[in-house]
C-alpha cells in the first residue's frame, strides 16, 4: 500500500487538533451571569429563583428589584419545559428639580414566559470536534486513495 503526502498531512492535522483541544473543567457558578442549558433527567423537576437589584440614578433615590421564579420539568432525558413567573418592584424618590423620574413605589406582575430545550448532541466540545476531525481524516484518506489509483 502506497501512502501519499495527503495522508500524512491529514494525520498531522488530526493529531494537532486533538492535542490542542482539552476538556474544560469547572464547577457550578451560582453567582455568575451565564445561563447554562443543562437538561434535567426524565420526570425530574426543579424550581429556581432569580433576583436582580438595580440602584442609584443621578438626582434620585432609585431601587428596583426584578424577579423570576422558574419551574422546570424533564419530559425526556433530552427535552425539558420551563415556565417563568416575572415580577418587579420599583421605588423612586426624586431629589431636586433635575430628577429624571417622578415619585414611584410600585409592585408589578409582568407576566409569564416559557421555554423548551431539546438537547441535540450529548457530549462535550472535544467529542464533537474529534468526530469532525475523524470524518475529515477518513474523507481525505478516501480521496487520496482515488487519486493514487
Amino acid at each position: 500500500m502506497r501512502v501519499g503526502a495527503d495522508y500524512f498531512a491529514a494525520v498531522a492535522l488530526s493529531a494537532a487538533v486533538i492535542a490542542v483541544v482539552s476538556p474544560a473543567r469547572a464547577d457550578e457558578s451560582p453567582f455568575a451571569s451565564i445561563y447554562t442549558t443543562e437538561i434535567l433527567p426524565q420526570s425530574a423537576g426543579e424550581v429556581e429563583q432569580w433576583a436582580t437589584w438595580a440602584s442609584s440614578k443621578p438626582d434620585e433615590q432609585f431601587d428596583e428589584l426584578v424577579g423570576r421564579t422558574e419551574v422546570e420539568y424533564g419530559i425526556t432525558n433530552k427535552f425539558q419545559l420551563a415556565l417563568y413567573a416575572n415580577y418587579s418592584w420599583t421605588k423612586i424618590v426624586p431629589k431636586g428639580p433635575g430628577a429624571p423620574d417622578g415619585p414611584v413605589d410600585t409592585t408589578r406582575f409582568n407576566g409569564f414566559s416559557a421555554e423548551a430545550i431539546y438537547q441535540m448532541e450529548k457530549g462535550s466540545l472535544r467529542t464533537v470536534l474529534s468526530k469532525a476531525v475523524w470524518a475529515a481524516f477518513q474523507r481525505a484518506t478516501a480521496l487520496g486513495r482515488k487519486v493514487n489509483q
